[in-house]
């Protein structure tokens, strides 16, 4: 056996089992050979990193190990650094790949199945059952398949949850202590979302009714004017506004050339900008504010038989000969 492969087993005894060959053997063994080096090296890194007890640094460190040059007993340092944090699923895992490669070659398999024994004891294992068909079962918001499935769970609290579409999900929250067998019965509920969706059309439909059949009697009597009043007036807002945003922008622009070169006419000229600016902001402002006055006045339903009737003739015209339809 070549300097690595005997690194690898005393050490491997010493962290499993608790005792190995003293240091001396150790220091008489032959030097590792050149290919064996980066494995060698990497197995003391985690062997250090596991006194140190950083298991997940550790566990990279023994698989670059066997990465360089597989070994079976590499596979029960990275079982036990799961088993250490906890992760008794991951420990099995590799537990039983040493096992199976080291079966024909190791003299430790007795005390490798003992400590597979030992993580095994420690699995809950988990029956979930769904009276519905079509159900999905999440365990900690992963999927794991359609029930009935059996499980096996790691100590600790677990989320179990049976989803099926259009129904609400069947949840259970537990706490496993290790080698449990337990059953649950999760069937998802009928959902309401189909009769929300419905109620959310039915508002829908509701609010495309006449606005005129929601508001009192005395106001539903005022609506007679034609939508051209409202929307001319919406149509000169947005004008006027736009109109004060260029002569603001030239008022600033008149401001700026009177700072940086400081003359009576500049001074007049950026008064003179402003002046307009601020006439134009307060015509749009009131050309706003009565089109928003005209909107409780204006007759916006085509049904309305004031409306029918200006339609129906058209010599009803406002001002330019705008009908009221508009």
């Amino acid at each position: 056996m070549t300097h690595y492969w005997q690194v690898v087993s005393v050490s491997l005894f010493i962290f499993l089992f608790g005792s190995g060959p003293s240091k001396e053997i150790l220091a008489r063994t032959p030097s590792a050979t050149s290919n064996h080096q980066a494995a060698a090296e990497a197995f003391a890194e985690g062997e250090r990193l596991v006194q140190d007890r950083m298991y997940l640094k550790a566990i990279t460190a023994f698989e670059e190990a066997y990465r360089q040059k597989p070994f079976y007993l590499v596979q029960c340092s990275i079982a036990r650094c799961y088993e250490n944090l906890g992760q008794m699923l991951k420990a099995s895992k590799h537990y039983r790949q040493c096992l199976s490669e080291g079966r024909d070659s190791s003299d430790k398999l007795e005390a490798i199945e003992k400590a597979l024994q030992s993580v095994i004891n420690q699995i809950t294992q988990v029956k979930i059952y769904s009276a519905l068909s079509d159900c999905t079962l999440y365990v900690n918001g992963a999927p794991m398949g359609n029930p009935p499935l059996t499980i096996e769970l790691d100590p600790g609290k677990h989320l179990l949850e049976v989803r099926r579409a259009n129904s609400n999900s069947a949840e259970r929250a537990i706490q496993t202590f290790g080698g449990e067998t337990l059953q649950f019965d999760l069937t998802p509920t009928p959902s309401q979302t189909v009769s929300k969706e419905k109620a959310a059309a039915d508002h829908a439909a509701a609010v495309t009714l006449s606005k005129e059949s929601a508001l009192p009697p005395s106001l539903n009597r005022r609506r007679t004017l034609s939508p051209a009043y409202f929307w001319t007036g919406a149509a000169l807002s947005v004008v006027a506004a736009s109109v004060a945003a260029v002569f603001g922008v030239k008022a600033l622009s008149a401001r700026a050339d009177y700072e940086e070169t400081p003359t009576q006419a500049g001074y007049d000229h950026f008064i003179q900008q402003r002046l307009l600016t601020n006439i134009l902001a307060a015509s749009a402002a009131a050309l706003a504010g009565t089109t928003a006055t005209l909107f409780f006045f204006t007759n916006f339903s085509r049904d309305d038989p004031s409306a029918k009737e200006a339609r129906d003739n058209p010599t009803l015209t406002v001002g330019m000969t705008w009908r009221s339809e508009f």
